[in-house]
């Protein structure tokens, strides 16, 4: 089991070293709707990134504009930075203009990606009627028994956490990893065969490798460009490699144990 933390402006003061020391996860809210832009998200992004969160964002959702229009505002969003964790709906509004289950599949399916629901107990079990979405839910009362089904893998059980009582905090039962996290840990002889090949979404993996052993990008783009390039070369004389500069088979290997090892 893992525990994070969930952002906002509303809570945007809280000593991070003192969150990171209760985990690795960080949720920061990036806007609401389709256009309302978090002003603290930056902070809060440019704070947790140089402590080593694992980072990933949430948009809280309303019913005033389509799920599409909120998916591209969301998707347009988080173009603006590198991210460790699957995209968050964040769903609480009563609607009257759309069907609750409805507006969740049709936001997913524009995400183009995996999405996470996030949401609160009661408002799951009467307003939300799907299987197979993985959900991260809300509940206030102490029971640890909330599993509702294989589905659920993060509980928000406070919104009191840490020594300034005003910050969500949660369990996690399974990291919520992008796909492309995820992938740029498996078969490294595959992701530097790709890599050396010019593939730009190989490369975006490498990038994340990078930056999961504190390899600070202020984007990851797929290029490998003279940041990267210099990265790889730094890594390969941390792990006493030799220094070519090339992400081949041994240094991505040696890479993942390094991450497996410190995780």
């Amino acid at each position: 089991m893992e525990y994070g933390i969930d952002i906002s402006n509303h809570n945007s003061t809280i000593n991070y070293d003192e969150a990171r020391r209760f985990g690795k996860i960080a949720y920061i809210k990036i806007g609401e709707g389709h256009s309302w832009i978090d002003p603290d998200c930056d902070k809060i992004y440019n704070n947790c990134k140089s402590r080593g969160f694992l980072i990933g964002f949430y948009l809280y959702c309303n019913d005033n504009t389509s799920p599409e229009e909120q998916a591209r505002f969301f998707k347009e969003r988080l173009s603006n930075y590198s991210y460790d964790l699957m995209p968050v709906l964040d769903i609480e509004v009563n609607m009257t203009n759309y069907n609750y289950t409805d507006f969740v599949n049709r936001f997913v399916k524009a995400m183009d990606q995996e999405t996470l629901i996030y949401t609160y107990r009661s408002y799951y079990t009467e307003k939300l009627f799907f299987k197979g979405q993985k959900i991260w839910l809300a509940d206030y009362t102490g029971n640890r028994a909330s599993l509702i089904d294989n589905t659920m893998i993060g509980l928000q059980y406070s919104d009191k956490g840490l020594s300034s009582k005003n910050t969500d905090v949660s369990e996690w039962y399974e990291i919520p990893y992008t796909k492309a996290y995820t992938e740029s840990r498996f078969d490294p002889v595959k992701i530097a065969n790709d890599y050396l090949n010019g593939d730009s979404k190989k490369i975006k993996q490498v990038q994340y490798i990078l930056q999961a052993l504190g390899y600070s990008f202020d984007k990851i783009d797929g290029i490998c460009g003279p940041k990267t390039t210099k990265y790889i070369g730094e890594l390969q004389k941390e792990l006493g490699l030799n220094v070519d500069y090339k992400f081949g088979p041994h240094t991505i290997e040696k890479a993942l144990a390094l991450i497996k090892e410190n995780w």
